[in-house]
Protein backbone atom coordinates (compact mmCIF):
# COMPACT_ATOMS: atom_id res chain seq x y z
CA UNK A 1 0.00 0.00 0.00
CA UNK A 2 1.54 3.33 -1.07
CA UNK A 3 0.74 6.36 1.07
CA UNK A 4 0.41 9.67 -0.75
CA UNK A 5 2.36 12.67 0.58
CA UNK A 6 -0.79 14.41 1.79
CA UNK A 7 -1.61 11.54 4.19
CA UNK A 8 1.28 12.46 6.48
CA UNK A 9 0.40 14.17 9.74
CA UNK A 10 1.24 17.86 9.56
CA UNK A 11 0.71 20.87 11.79
CA UNK A 12 -2.75 22.31 11.18
CA UNK A 13 -3.91 25.88 11.80
CA UNK A 14 -6.83 26.58 14.15
CA UNK A 15 -10.06 25.30 12.62
CA UNK A 16 -12.92 27.64 11.85
CA UNK A 17 -16.22 27.89 10.02
CA UNK A 18 -18.80 25.21 9.39
CA UNK A 19 -17.36 21.70 9.02
CA UNK A 20 -17.25 19.83 5.71
CA UNK A 21 -18.41 16.30 5.03
CA UNK A 22 -17.15 14.87 1.75
CA UNK A 23 -19.06 11.95 0.28
CA UNK A 24 -16.34 9.78 -1.29
CA UNK A 25 -16.07 6.19 -2.50
CA UNK A 26 -13.47 3.93 -0.86
CA UNK A 27 -9.95 5.01 -1.77
CA UNK A 28 -8.56 3.41 -4.94
CA UNK A 29 -5.22 4.47 -6.38
CA UNK A 30 -6.28 4.04 -10.03
CA UNK A 31 -9.28 6.38 -9.78
CA UNK A 32 -8.28 10.01 -10.23
CA UNK A 33 -11.71 11.22 -9.10
CA UNK A 34 -11.48 9.34 -5.82
CA UNK A 35 -7.93 10.57 -5.26
CA UNK A 36 -9.10 14.15 -5.79
CA UNK A 37 -11.92 13.81 -3.23
CA UNK A 38 -9.56 12.40 -0.61
CA UNK A 39 -6.99 15.09 -1.29
CA UNK A 40 -9.68 17.77 -1.02
CA UNK A 41 -10.39 16.54 2.52
CA UNK A 42 -6.71 16.80 3.38
CA UNK A 43 -6.32 20.29 1.90
CA UNK A 44 -9.40 21.61 3.68
CA UNK A 45 -8.17 20.28 7.02
CA UNK A 46 -4.74 21.75 6.34
CA UNK A 47 -6.40 25.11 5.62
CA UNK A 48 -8.06 25.08 9.05
CA UNK A 49 -11.45 23.71 7.98
CA UNK A 50 -12.75 20.75 10.01
CA UNK A 51 -13.37 18.12 7.35
CA UNK A 52 -14.51 14.49 7.33
CA UNK A 53 -14.94 11.86 4.65
CA UNK A 54 -18.23 9.99 4.70
CA UNK A 55 -17.20 6.54 3.61
CA UNK A 56 -18.30 3.01 4.47
CA UNK A 57 -15.02 1.23 3.81
CA UNK A 58 -11.36 2.18 3.61
CA UNK A 59 -7.95 0.64 3.98
CA UNK A 60 -6.78 0.99 7.61
CA UNK A 61 -3.35 2.10 6.34
CA UNK A 62 -4.96 5.09 4.60
CA UNK A 63 -5.14 8.03 7.00
CA UNK A 64 -8.37 9.89 6.24
CA UNK A 65 -10.77 11.59 8.68
CA UNK A 66 -13.84 9.33 8.45
CA UNK A 67 -17.29 9.93 9.88
CA UNK A 68 -20.29 7.66 10.45
CA UNK A 69 -23.77 8.45 9.17
CA UNK A 70 -25.02 9.10 12.71
CA UNK A 71 -22.26 11.60 13.49
CA UNK A 72 -22.57 13.16 10.04
CA UNK A 73 -26.26 13.84 10.60
CA UNK A 74 -25.48 15.48 13.95
CA UNK A 75 -23.03 17.84 12.26
CA UNK A 76 -25.50 18.53 9.46
CA UNK A 77 -28.03 19.72 12.04
CA UNK A 78 -25.37 22.20 13.16
CA UNK A 79 -24.88 23.48 9.61
CA UNK A 80 -22.18 21.22 8.15
CA UNK A 81 -21.51 21.57 4.41
CA UNK A 82 -21.78 18.33 2.43
CA UNK A 83 -19.71 17.90 -0.74
CA UNK A 84 -21.07 15.36 -3.22
CA UNK A 85 -19.31 14.29 -6.43
CA UNK A 86 -21.46 14.25 -9.56
CA UNK A 87 -21.90 10.46 -9.34
CA UNK A 88 -24.15 10.80 -6.26
CA UNK A 89 -27.83 11.37 -7.02
CA UNK A 90 -29.71 13.92 -4.95
CA UNK A 91 -28.89 14.78 -1.34
CA UNK A 92 -28.90 11.45 0.55
CA UNK A 93 -27.59 12.97 3.80
CA UNK A 94 -30.26 15.68 3.78
CA UNK A 95 -27.81 18.57 4.15
CA UNK A 96 -29.01 22.18 4.16
CA UNK A 97 -25.85 23.32 2.36
CA UNK A 98 -24.75 21.16 -0.57
CA UNK A 99 -21.66 21.69 -2.72
CA UNK A 100 -21.63 19.58 -5.89
CA UNK A 101 -18.14 18.78 -7.18
CA UNK A 102 -18.38 17.86 -10.88
CA UNK A 103 -15.41 15.64 -11.78
CA UNK A 104 -16.82 14.19 -15.00
CA UNK A 105 -19.69 14.83 -17.39
CA UNK A 106 -22.91 14.89 -15.30
CA UNK A 107 -24.80 11.61 -15.59
CA UNK A 108 -22.07 9.81 -17.54
CA UNK A 109 -20.91 7.58 -14.67
CA UNK A 110 -24.02 7.88 -12.50
CA UNK A 111 -25.93 10.59 -10.70
CA UNK A 112 -28.09 13.20 -12.37
CA UNK A 113 -27.56 15.38 -15.43
CA UNK A 114 -28.94 18.50 -13.75
CA UNK A 115 -28.83 19.70 -10.16
CA UNK A 116 -31.08 21.39 -7.63
CA UNK A 117 -30.95 25.17 -7.96
CA UNK A 118 -29.93 25.50 -4.31
CA UNK A 119 -26.76 23.45 -4.77
CA UNK A 120 -23.40 25.22 -5.01
CA UNK A 121 -21.74 23.90 -8.15
CA UNK A 122 -18.00 23.47 -8.60
CA UNK A 123 -16.15 21.59 -11.31
CA UNK A 124 -12.68 20.19 -11.81
CA UNK A 125 -11.86 22.08 -15.00
CA UNK A 126 -13.10 24.61 -17.52
CA UNK A 127 -14.38 21.84 -19.83
CA UNK A 128 -16.87 20.79 -17.12
CA UNK A 129 -18.45 24.21 -16.50
CA UNK A 130 -22.24 23.91 -16.59
CA UNK A 131 -24.67 26.59 -17.84
CA UNK A 132 -24.63 29.56 -15.48
CA UNK A 133 -21.32 28.61 -13.82
CA UNK A 134 -18.49 31.14 -13.78
CA UNK A 135 -14.76 30.41 -13.70
CA UNK A 136 -14.52 31.11 -9.96
CA UNK A 137 -16.31 27.77 -9.57
CA UNK A 138 -13.37 25.83 -11.02
CA UNK A 139 -11.60 23.76 -8.35
CA UNK A 140 -8.66 21.94 -9.89
CA UNK A 141 -6.80 19.72 -7.43
CA UNK A 142 -3.94 17.83 -9.10
CA UNK A 143 -3.65 14.37 -7.56
CA UNK A 144 -0.72 13.01 -9.56
CA UNK A 145 2.47 11.98 -7.77
CA UNK A 146 5.36 13.56 -9.63
CA UNK A 147 7.81 11.46 -7.60
CA UNK A 148 6.33 8.41 -9.36
CA UNK A 149 5.36 9.79 -12.76
CA UNK A 150 8.39 11.52 -14.23
CA UNK A 151 10.61 11.26 -17.29
CA UNK A 152 13.95 9.44 -17.18
CA UNK A 153 15.77 9.40 -20.51
CA UNK A 154 18.30 6.91 -19.13
CA UNK A 155 15.58 4.24 -19.19
CA UNK A 156 15.35 2.32 -22.45
CA UNK A 157 11.94 2.51 -24.14
CA UNK A 158 11.54 -1.16 -25.00
CA UNK A 159 7.72 -1.35 -24.88
CA UNK A 160 6.32 -0.43 -28.30
CA UNK A 161 2.89 0.51 -26.94
CA UNK A 162 0.43 0.08 -24.09
CA UNK A 163 -3.37 0.16 -24.39
CA UNK A 164 -5.94 1.47 -21.92
CA UNK A 165 -9.68 1.01 -22.37
CA UNK A 166 -10.85 2.44 -19.03
CA UNK A 167 -14.59 3.03 -19.19
CA UNK A 168 -14.64 2.18 -22.91
CA UNK A 169 -15.59 -1.38 -23.99
CA UNK A 170 -12.56 -3.55 -24.68
CA UNK A 171 -11.43 -3.74 -28.29
CA UNK A 172 -10.24 -7.20 -29.44
CA UNK A 173 -6.90 -7.80 -31.10
CA UNK A 174 -4.44 -6.35 -28.58
CA UNK A 175 -2.00 -8.70 -26.79
CA UNK A 176 -2.84 -9.11 -23.11
CA UNK A 177 0.68 -8.08 -22.08
CA UNK A 178 0.14 -4.64 -23.63
CA UNK A 179 -3.15 -3.86 -21.87
CA UNK A 180 -3.34 -1.65 -18.78
CA UNK A 181 -6.45 -1.93 -16.61
CA UNK A 182 -7.73 -0.39 -13.37
CA UNK A 183 -5.97 -3.19 -11.48
CA UNK A 184 -2.98 -3.94 -13.73
CA UNK A 185 -0.28 -3.06 -12.87
CA UNK A 186 -1.04 -3.46 -9.19
CA UNK A 187 0.36 -0.17 -7.90
CA UNK A 188 1.40 3.32 -9.09
CA UNK A 189 5.15 2.65 -8.87
CA UNK A 190 4.92 -0.25 -11.32
CA UNK A 191 2.74 1.84 -13.62
CA UNK A 192 5.29 4.66 -13.64
CA UNK A 193 8.06 2.19 -14.47
CA UNK A 194 6.06 0.80 -17.40
CA UNK A 195 5.24 4.25 -18.79
CA UNK A 196 8.91 5.28 -18.71
CA UNK A 197 9.67 2.23 -20.88
CA UNK A 198 6.75 2.83 -23.24
CA UNK A 199 6.98 4.48 -26.67
CA UNK A 200 3.24 5.16 -27.00
CA UNK A 201 0.05 4.89 -24.94
CA UNK A 202 -3.18 4.20 -26.83
CA UNK A 203 -6.15 5.38 -24.75
CA UNK A 204 -9.78 4.64 -25.60
CA UNK A 205 -10.81 6.51 -22.45
CA UNK A 206 -10.98 10.21 -23.32
CA UNK A 207 -11.04 11.53 -19.75
CA UNK A 208 -8.46 9.80 -17.59
CA UNK A 209 -5.51 10.97 -15.50
CA UNK A 210 -3.51 8.15 -17.08
CA UNK A 211 -2.88 10.31 -20.14
CA UNK A 212 -1.27 13.00 -17.98
CA UNK A 213 0.71 10.39 -16.05
CA UNK A 214 1.97 9.01 -19.38
CA UNK A 215 3.07 12.38 -20.77
CA UNK A 216 4.86 13.21 -17.51
CA UNK A 217 6.83 9.99 -18.06
CA UNK A 218 7.73 11.13 -21.57
CA UNK A 219 5.29 8.72 -23.20
CA UNK A 220 3.13 10.34 -25.92
CA UNK A 221 -0.54 9.40 -26.11
CA UNK A 222 -2.81 8.46 -28.99
CA UNK A 223 -6.37 9.15 -27.88
CA UNK A 224 -9.02 7.26 -29.83
CA UNK A 225 -12.19 9.46 -29.92
CA UNK A 226 -14.97 7.83 -27.89
CA UNK A 227 -17.88 9.79 -29.36
CA UNK A 228 -18.65 11.57 -26.06
CA UNK A 229 -16.03 14.30 -26.33
CA UNK A 230 -14.44 16.52 -28.94
CA UNK A 231 -10.81 17.52 -29.33
CA UNK A 232 -11.70 21.01 -28.12
CA UNK A 233 -12.98 19.55 -24.83
CA UNK A 234 -9.53 18.18 -24.12
CA UNK A 235 -7.79 21.33 -25.27
CA UNK A 236 -9.83 23.28 -22.70
CA UNK A 237 -9.18 20.75 -19.94
CA UNK A 238 -6.99 21.70 -16.99
CA UNK A 239 -3.82 20.03 -18.30
CA UNK A 240 -4.33 20.87 -21.97
CA UNK A 241 -3.43 18.62 -24.87
CA UNK A 242 0.35 18.50 -24.65
CA UNK A 243 1.83 15.20 -25.79
CA UNK A 244 -1.54 13.88 -26.97
CA UNK A 245 -2.68 12.99 -30.49
CA UNK A 246 -6.41 13.06 -31.25
CA UNK A 247 -6.73 9.97 -33.42
CA UNK A 248 -4.06 8.25 -35.44
CA UNK A 249 -3.18 10.73 -38.19
CA UNK A 250 0.53 11.51 -38.81
CA UNK A 251 -0.20 15.23 -38.31
CA UNK A 252 -1.67 14.66 -34.84
CA UNK A 253 1.24 12.42 -33.89
CA UNK A 254 3.76 15.06 -34.94
CA UNK A 255 1.98 17.68 -32.83
CA UNK A 256 1.94 15.32 -29.85
CA UNK A 257 5.69 14.74 -30.06
CA UNK A 258 6.40 18.45 -30.46
CA UNK A 259 4.40 19.42 -27.35
CA UNK A 260 5.33 16.48 -25.10
CA UNK A 261 7.95 18.42 -23.10
CA UNK A 262 5.32 20.98 -22.02
CA UNK A 263 3.39 18.49 -19.84
CA UNK A 264 5.42 18.96 -16.60
CA UNK A 265 5.35 22.75 -16.98
CA UNK A 266 1.56 22.83 -17.36
CA UNK A 267 1.09 20.60 -14.31
CA UNK A 268 3.27 22.95 -12.25
CA UNK A 269 1.26 25.98 -13.39
CA UNK A 270 -2.02 24.29 -12.45
CA UNK A 271 -0.65 23.19 -9.08
CA UNK A 272 0.36 26.77 -8.25
CA UNK A 273 -3.28 27.86 -8.68
CA UNK A 274 -4.70 25.21 -6.33
CA UNK A 275 -4.43 27.30 -3.15
CA UNK A 276 -6.26 30.22 -4.75
CA UNK A 277 -9.02 27.89 -6.01
CA UNK A 278 -9.34 26.27 -2.58
CA UNK A 279 -9.67 29.60 -0.76
CA UNK A 280 -12.38 30.64 -3.22
CA UNK A 281 -14.20 27.34 -2.58
CA UNK A 282 -14.04 27.90 1.18
CA UNK A 283 -15.27 31.50 0.97
CA UNK A 284 -18.21 30.67 -1.31
CA UNK A 285 -19.38 27.59 0.61
CA UNK A 286 -19.01 29.17 4.06
CA UNK A 287 -20.95 32.23 2.91
CA UNK A 288 -23.77 30.02 1.60
CA UNK A 289 -23.79 28.00 4.83
CA UNK A 290 -24.37 31.20 6.84
CA UNK A 291 -27.48 31.92 4.75
CA UNK A 292 -28.94 28.54 5.74
CA UNK A 293 -28.79 29.20 9.48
Amino acid sequence: MFLWPWTKKTHQPPQSGKPYIIWAPPYFHRSAGIRVLHKLAYLLNKAGQRTFIYINKTNPKWRVPRISKRKAQKLIKLGAIVVYPEIVAGNPLGAKTVARYILNNPGLLGGEKTYDQAEILFCYGKHLLQPGMTEDRILTIPAIRTDIFYRDDKVKRDIDYLVYFGKHPAVPGYPKKNIITMTKPSNPVKLGQMLRRCKKLISYDNLTALTTEATLCGCPVVMIPDGFRKRSDLENAEFGFNGIAWGESPEEWSEALASLDQAPKILEQVTQQTEKCLQSFIAITQNEAKKCL
